[in-house]
């Protein structure tokens, strides 16, 4: 935690821009560029000016990881102070800002995704929207650092880390079982009935990317039995993202199971699933969605995911 105590420190000082002030690389503090290393000061001075200079510079400071992180942490700063500033008296100057920040935090790629992560794990929750955003763009290499939150003792910490890996491509043939197998665990054994939610969601659309859906769909499928409605009802939406007409038989089940206890908020996500799943309109009754499934059971169970 210690190495991102910076990020709270300059969002809670309001800290200026990077042409004026930077969060100090040891204490956290926010000083000026005159007190900064020569070579920090010349980072930011660089940055500020753009132009051909910067478009130079660039590579040789990523390739620094001191100076790569120093600045990255300063436009990851600039971006949240920027974004604040939209609704304010000069919102097309904070507009400019805020989208130059971004797409530097974007060409930085790897060398800015552990600053980001400690956005979402600390950080105020418009800043981690933020982060996560940026994350997204940067794609695959924000996958481990992000999934590696879901360890974390603070609920919030994993909720968000369960959010990001929404919105995170495929993690690849090593990576991605293993973000899979904690987002199970977590959807299956967490007390808190929003984090079984979130990440039952989250392996809906992870499984959407994957060229194999079945573990996901299995996994999903016995959400459909969570105790809780909301769980339930996250698991058949995601079962309807992820898009494998295989799951009806299951859902078929949670249909008839939500009728009987008139649970409707299930029964309405649930039919929505067999619905878009099955092809077809909605049907008067369970009986009729039986007599559908005997019909073209052999058919769907041979089938491809659509």
């Amino acid at each position: 935690m210690r190495k991102f105590a910076w990020v709270l420190s300059c969002l809670a000082c309001a800290c200026s821009s990077p042409n004026t002030s930077a969060p100090h690389a040891n204490s956290g503090r926010v000083v000026g560029v005159k007190s900064l290393p020569a070579s920090h000061a010349e980072v930011l001075t660089l940055y500020a000016k753009g132009g051909h200079d910067w478009e130079v510079a660039r590579a040789d400071v990523f390739a620094d990881p001191a100076l790569g992180r120093f600045l990255v942490e300063n436009l990851a700063v600039e971006m949240v102070k920027a974004h604040r500033a939209l609704g304010g008296a000069d919102t097309e100057r904070a507009r400019r800002a805020f989208d130059r920040a971004q797409l530097e935090l974007v060409r930085a790629g790897e060398c800015a995704v552990a600053t980001l992560a400690g956005f979402v794990e600390v950080a105020d929750s418009v800043s981690s929207t933020l982060a996560v955003g940026v994350l997204a763009r940067i794609g695959r290499p924000a996958v481990a650092p992000v999934a590696a939150l879901l360890d974390r003792s603070q609920l919030e910490t994993r909720r968000r880390a369960a959010a990001a890996l929404a919105e995170l491509p495929h993690g690849g043939v090593t990576l991605e079982p293993v973000v899979r197998t904690r987002l199970i665990q977590l959807a299956q054994t967490d007390e808190d009935w929003v984090l079984r939610a979130q990440c039952t969601t989250t392996l809906g659309a992870r499984g959407a990317r994957d060229t194999d859906v079945l573990p996901w769909r299995m996994a999903l499928e016995t959400q459909l039995l969570d105790a809780d409605a909301a769980v339930g009802e996250a698991a058949a939406s995601a079962l309807k993202a992820l898009g494998d007409a295989r799951a009806l038989p299951a859902l078929l089940r949670a249909l008839e199971g939500a009728t009987q206890s008139g649970d409707l908020r299930r029964f309405r996500a649930t039919e929505s699933a067999v619905v878009t799943l099955s092809g077809e309109p909605a049907k008067a009754d369970l009986a009729a969605w039986r007599d559908w499934w005997t019909t073209n059971r052999a058919r769907i169970e041979g089938a491809k995911p659509l």
